[in-house]
């Protein structure tokens, strides 16, 4: 167990490191392509503005990805000369686990089909509810041995700036895409064993909502967080709800470490729940605070949770109370708000779960004149576990029910909890069928409206 001793003396540190940090570093700006290399053994990861990127669109060796999930939405407006390539082509299952990183040759594949090259200058950005698919393909082209630059702000910042945005494709020729790999800025999982059991002298950040990491969502095999972890949930780094895809000023960011303990002389691991979360704070400490020695667990708690020799610790960070981040969930009900319109959201799933294998589209309803967009879906691998809890449960089906809404002019999800059919009705096959489901639900309304 890590000791409050030495984290209280990393505290200390950092604060007198902040005292000349603030006192000579401006606020985080958006810097020019050509920002020197911080770590000439490694590709940097720079900030962009929609200023800069609408002044620099021609440049023949820019590349700009646009790396939204839904094509609709690249299709209907998009920063002029983009090319979709939406981050979750870039996951999938790799025989042990879900969503997972994809082999190198596939990446480089993906990126060459995209047009990149190996001199291209890439400026990534996403839009809806997070950063994070801008953040994970420019750690997927830093660990390829590329430079990247994050369009600060998103696709919201700069249509808010009033700049150009297009519909027309555009043409370009297959890229010419080197994978030089860079095993340096990540982590195994042999390594984080050793780390765990040896009691190493490293600092582990996890930056999921504060309740999933207490463990009191039952969403995977064991929940919680590894033994000694530092809460910082994501959006803690950015400006909130005004724009998630616009980072905090750098002094802020320095403070927050500050406060935290973390210092430059730590060596960090960011994990998080699917390698996806845990390159925000990635970037933020390496290329924006030059913290040198952080790398990304890309296993995360997907692949920590299964391994049933590892510890896991559940509360919540004493940094991180409940109520700072405390869940919508009155009465079994989940809702959450949305960054698309409610119909299209609506479409978005049911496009999703009529085109996958392992899910059955039941039913759009249109209700209050079609203010409300109600969907039936069913997640069809955990009926046999419903059978043996009894034919009688039968009638709760292994279905989410799904209403897609405006609420005050803000597009809302709400749907039921499936822990609801275990309040009804507790039954050991019911608990197994929710902890199925659950994830399946999870991973569904990422793939689809971002929500992580």
């Amino acid at each position: 167990m890590f000791s409050r001793i030495t984290r209280w003396k990393g505290r200390l540190f950092a604060f007198v490191l902040a005292l000349v940090t603030v006192a000579v570093v401006p606020l985080l700006a958006s810097p020019s392509w050509s920002a020197s290399h911080s770590r000439p053994d490694s590709p940097d990861i720079n900030l962009v503005s929609p200023q800069w990127l609408a002044d620099h669109g021609e440049d023949p060796n820019l590349k700009i990805l646009d790396v939204r999930i839904n094509p609709l939405e690249y299709m209907s407006g998009h920063v002029p000369g983009a090319v979709h390539l939406a981050d979750n082509t870039f996951r999938g299952p790799n025989g042990r686990l879900p969503v997972q990183y994809w082999q190198t040759q596939k990446i480089a594949s993906l990126f060459s089909q995209a047009g990149v090259n190996d001199d291209s200058q890439v400026v990534i950005y996403a839009d809806g509810p997070n950063i994070l698919g801008a953040t994970m393909v420019a750690y997927l082209l830093e660990r390829s041995g590329h430079e990247a630059a994050i369009l600060n702000g998103g696709f919201k910042g700069y249509q808010e700036a009033g700049l150009p945005v297009s519909q027309a494709f555009p043409q370009y020729e297959p890229g010419s895409f080197t994978m030089q790999e860079n095993d340096s800025i990540r982590v195994s999982l042999d390594q984080v064993r050793q780390y765990v059991t040896e009691d190493a002298d490293v600092v582990f950040i996890d930056p999921r909502p504060a309740a999933l990491f207490a463990g009191e969502e039952e969403l995977f095999i064991r929940n919680g967080h590894i033994p000694g972890a530092q809460n910082i949930p994501w959006p803690m780094l950015t400006v909130g709800d005004d724009n998630l895809h616009q980072l905090k000023p750098r002094d802020q960011l320095q403070a927050l470490m500050v406060e935290r303990g973390i210092t430059p002389e730590d060596t960090i691991i960011v994990t998080c729940s699917t390698g996806k979360e845990a390159t925000l704070p990635y970037v933020v400490l390496k290329h924006l605070l030059d913290y040198p020695n952080v790398r990304v667990y890309e296993g995360s708690w997907t692949e920590y949770s299964a391994q049933a020799d590892l510890p896991v610790a559940t509360g919540y960070d004493p940094d991180m109370p409940p109520e700072a981040t405390a869940a919508t969930n009155p009465d079994n009900f989940l809702i959450y708000q949305l960054n698309q319109p409610a119909a299209t959201a609506a479409q978005l799933v049911r496009e999703y779960t009529e085109s996958q294998d392992d899910w059955l589209f039941l039913a759009e309803i249109g209700l209050l004149g079609g203010d409300v967009t109600a969907l039936k879906i069913c997640y069809p691998a955990i009926g046999s576990d419903i059978v043996a809890a009894g034919l009688h449960t039968m009638a709760m089906m292994p279905c989410g029910h799904l209403a897609f809404y405006e609420e005050d002019g803000v597009p809302t999800l709400s749907m039921l909890d499936l822990g609801f059919m275990t309040e009804l009705y507790p039954d050991p096959n019911l608990e197994r069928a929710v902890q199925t489901a659950r994830p399946a639900f999870h991973r569904m309304l990422a793939d689809t409206l971002g929500i992580e």
